[in-house]
């Protein structure tokens, strides 16, 4: 990633990257069809849309220190745990 785009991402936080590389099911098919596929990428954009939830929040992780966001292997537990924080009022 280029500085310049690398910059671009870090001042603009309303726009996120999101690696979906290690999202379960995402090598199905080919295109965008990984969406229908994975149940971890159907249910971030979903999260995405209803709730207004960052990255964060939806229990994405960073990918080392590039601005661009991943699934972690607990990302269930994860979204599952800040969506029961989120409803029971705690930060």
């Amino acid at each position: 990633m280029s500085p310049a785009v690398r910059y671009f991402l870090e001042k603009n936080p309303k726009l996120n990257l999101i690696d979906v590389t290690n999202a379960a099911h995402a090598d199905s098919g080919n295109g965008h069809s990984y969406f229908r596929e994975s149940p971890w990428v159907s249910s971030d954009v979903l999260m995405t849309l209803m709730y207004k939830l960052s990255p964060k929040d939806r229990g994405l992780q960073r990918s080392g220190t590039m601005p661009i966001w991943e699934f972690p292997s607990n990302y269930q537990e994860r979204l599952f745990d800040n969506l029961q924080k989120k409803f029971n009022g705690q930060k």
